[in-house]
């Protein structure tokens, strides 16, 4: 799984804008969202989201049949597995305007008769990077987490603004007030190390060379664990439990 991290948003930007012009909208959504805060507007907060939205809209009917069966599949199963945990839990992902979800998403194939045991290995071969599904489940309006937004946003809780010359703290717990003004739109999952850029589990999965099961490793802020899916008339169910831990 990829993790971004990073502190200064200048790297970020380097490698993810495509030109002076994308270069130009995130500088002034890094400064849209300072303003929010500085000012207390929820109307400038949602400015900020609805903004985000229009950058990345969901991949439309005809784009996702032109993918390969194996990222179709991928898309499926990360739908099909968002839609059940919604079912569990309705309440958990339900009451913010906006939901963040991973605009990429690591998977592997593997040959069937292996794949029962390569459970436990958590590498991953493949990619697909610009990921945008639509877990039909959801009432909120989705966002894609691409590195410049989540370096924005990590950035953000963490105190750094444009033009504030050092970073700055909120007291007495550095990052809360900030993360709480920003829960008015999204919900965010707070960890050990600060907090999951996702609304949504991050997901990973696994898949054996007949495409007719899967093991979805989710990651839902401090807790990972791994489940089992199978392909039932074209739609993926749950079949069992595989692991849990919690970091």
């Amino acid at each position: 799984m990829k993790t971004f991290f990073a502190i200064a948003i200048s790297l970020e930007l380097v490698s993810c804008a495509q030109s002076p012009f994308v270069l130009k909208q995130i500088h002034l959504q890094e400064d849209l969202l300072c303003q929010a805060y500085r000012t207390d507007s929820l109307q400038l907060l949602e400015q900020f989201f609805t903004k985000w939205q229009n950058n990345r809209l969901p991949l439309s009917r005809d784009n996702r049949a032109r993918l390969s069966e194996i990222h179709q599949t991928v898309y499926q199963i990360f739908e099909d597995f968002i839609n059940y945990e919604i079912e569990k839990y309705p309440h958990a992902y339900r009451g913010s305007p906006f939901c963040m979800i991973q605009n990429e998403i690591d998977f592997s194939v593997v040959d069937t008769s292996t794949f029962h045991r390569s459970f436990s290995n958590y590498d991953f071969s493949d990619a697909i990077d610009d990921f945008r599904p639509l877990p039909s489940s959801l009432h909120a309006k989705v966002v894609y987490v691409t590195p410049p937004y989540e370096t924005i946003l990590q950035n953000f809780i963490r105190g750094q603004c444009p033009g504030s010359g050092k970073r700055t703290y909120d007291q007495p717990w550095p990052g809360w007030p900030r993360a709480s003004f920003l829960e008015q739109m999204v919900q965010l999952r707070a960890s050990l190390g600060g907090f999951h850029i996702h609304t949504l589990p991050r997901v990973s999965v696994r898949l054996n060379s007949t495409l007719s099961q899967a093991v979805v490793y989710s990651y839902h802020g401090n807790i990972s664990q791994s489940d089992l899916y199978k392909n039932a008339h074209g739609r993926w169910q749950y079949v069992m439990p595989i692991s849990s831990s919690i970091e």
